[in-house]
């Protein structure tokens, strides 16, 4: 008769590949041009707070060089490229902006 080991130490370990690295959430900095309207900082904000996001850094100024417009930037991290892109394309269809850059931080 054959006696059964118990010892864990004599047993291979049993192997699984490691998944494949998955893009990792990123921080994202929206730097955003609009027309000066009361409105138009929480309209930007708004889009970050609907998917329940807090922002890292928000900042707001009036251009110095194009007179009525403000420069609002918003930092976000924990997103996903395809996540930063949607929101942005959000931001973009207010119609008080007049322009959104993305910026990868």
């Amino acid at each position: 008769m054959f006696k059964y080991s118990t010892n864990l130490a004599t047993v291979p370990a049993k192997t699984t590949p490691d998944p494949a690295p998955s893009a990792e959430p990123a921080r994202y900095r929206y730097s955003v041009k609009a027309y000066a309207q009361p409105s138009i900082l929480s309209k930007v904000l708004e889009v970050f707070a609907i998917r329940s996001l807090v922002p890292v850094r928000v900042s707001s100024r009036m251009s110095e060089l194009a007179p009525g417009e403000l420069r609002i930037e918003v930092e976000v991290g924990g997103l996903e490229p395809g996540v930063a892109q949607h929101l942005r394309a959000r931001i973009e269809q207010f119609p008080d902006v007049r322009s959104v850059r993305l910026l990868g931080l």
